[in-house]
């Protein structure tokens, strides 16, 4: 997975987040088994994003919240009921 640095315009971000969501497709083609579970792994993201924020960089805290965005998009395409 390609790494983001924190200056990126608003198209680079669109890409950015697709990128993210086609790689957490790829290596994680089962999102989660239920909503209960797909919102865990939702809190398990925002728990790294928190530790990025407060212990890492900022290209490592950006990095996060697309895993946090990517992991939105699964839940709210609702992956947890179907395959992809």
């Amino acid at each position: 997975m390609k790494s983001v640095d924190i200056d990126l315009d608003e198209v680079a971000i669109d890409k950015a987040i697709l990128d993210r969501l086609e790689h957490a497709r790829k290596e994680h083609p089962e999102f989660a088994h239920g909503k209960y579970q797909a919102l865990g792994v939702i809190i398990g993201e925002v728990e790294e994003l928190i530790y990025a924020v407060e212990h890492e960089s900022d290209t490592r805290a950006a990095n996060e919240a697309l895993d946090v965005i990517a992991v939105c998009i699964r839940y709210l395409c609702k992956e947890f009921e179907h395959d992809v």
